[in-house]
């Protein structure tokens, strides 16, 4: 009596899937090939399954589909079938051993594995890339035989087989990104994967432009990309054809110094001009520990502040994100008050 061993399947839709195999007979509760009907394929058409006729009687181990009209099997001594929306046929392959699995990434990007079989006994392993147009041959780095393979993307897979096997394809490439200087700071990357940080390296795919923005800590500045081509302070934008190192390099904004101010003394809402250096950036102006609200950074070196309401005599302070400085030298504040004189009657 003849029986379906279905080895593999793979579904288009909840109406649409195929299924492969083998007819066999049963001997001793074991399937024995019959090598004159020996192919199954299978359609699910939404309610039933129902036998197609291959144009190959070779038992088929694998069957992957691209969509409806776009369907690849693969068998023993290199079968290769091609679904075209309308019938099966067969296709050249560039090899004679067994294929034992078939993953498809799209119409123009596919791979096939095994190895082994009655006319291969010498090529225990065995792998094949659909690009499009034909199938080709690529060197196997192993020398077991490969039972399955499964692509992510058309960058990424993976296969398997004997003795443990485990094969990773990747066309990704790394972009590491590595701080440097004094300072501190995060880069991101767009598309997302690094935040460096806690995470400074990521894959990409291969051609993909991938954007790193720096961002400075409170205290220190960004002040240079180097490697991959990237320099200057503004975002930096490399294509993702090779694995790159890329180094952002952070320096500590250095504290400001008062040297001076004039005039030495004066009362509430008296304007001084306050000389030193680092002033950029400030973000507070202090006279005697109160904050002046009207201040006004002219340069790196020069500011000027009005002395606020509540000031008494005391040291000026300035505060930039790297640091405060006060002055060695007190601001004395005048009393503005206005005495009328007494008049007796």
């Amino acid at each position: 009596m003849l029986d379906k061993v279905l080895y593999s399947v793979a579904m288009v839709s909840a109406n649409d899937g195929w299924a492969v195999g083998y007819y066999c007979r049963y001997l001793g509760g074991y399937p024995i090939p019959t090598w004159d009907t020996n192919s199954v394929v299978m359609r699910w058409n939404g309610s039933s399954w129902n036998e197609i006729s291959p144009p190959t009687f070779n038992t088929l181990d694998s069957v992957a589909m691209v969509s409806a009209t776009d369907g690849w099997a693969v068998g023993i001594l290199g079968t290769i079938l091609h679904w075209n929306g309308s019938s099966w046929s067969w296709l050249r392959s560039p090899t004679s051993c067994n294929l034992r699995s078939v993953s498809m990434v799209s119409a123009d990007d596919g791979w096939a594995v095994g190895g082994g079989g009655a006319n291969c006994p010498s090529q225990p392993s065995v792998i094949l890339h659909w690009n499009g147009i034909t199938w080709g041959e690529i060197v196997s780095p192993v020398s077991q035989t490969l039972n399955s393979v499964a692509m992510t993307s058309a960058n990424e897979g993976w296969a398997v087989g004997n003795a443990g096997t485990i094969l990773h394809y990747t066309n990704l490439m790394n972009l590491s990104v590595s701080k440097t200087g004094a300072g501190s700071g995060t880069v991101t990357s767009n598309p997302g994967g690094i935040t460096c940080g806690a995470i400074c390296s990521a894959s990409f795919d291969n051609n993909t432009s991938v954007t790193l923005t720096a961002t400075a800590s409170t205290g220190s500045t960004f002040t240079d990309w180097s490697g991959g081509g990237c320099s200057g302070t503004g975002t930096c934008t490399v294509t993702m054809s090779a694995n790159r190192i890329i180094t952002a390099t952070f320096t500590l904004m250095p504290a400001p110094t008062i040297t001076s101010f004039t005039p030495t003394s004066g009362p509430v809402g008296t304007g001084v001009t306050i000389t030193g250096t680092n002033f950029a950036g400030a973000t507070a102006v202090m006279f005697n520990g109160i904050s002046a609200s009207d201040f006004n950074v002219l340069s790196s070196t020069s500011l000027t502040a009005t002395v606020p309401t509540l000031a008494a005599t005391g040291p000026i302070s300035v505060t930039t994100p790297g640091g405060t400085a006060t002055s060695s030298s007190n601001f004395t504040v005048l009393d503005h008050t206005v005495y009328l004189p007494l008049i007796c009657r």
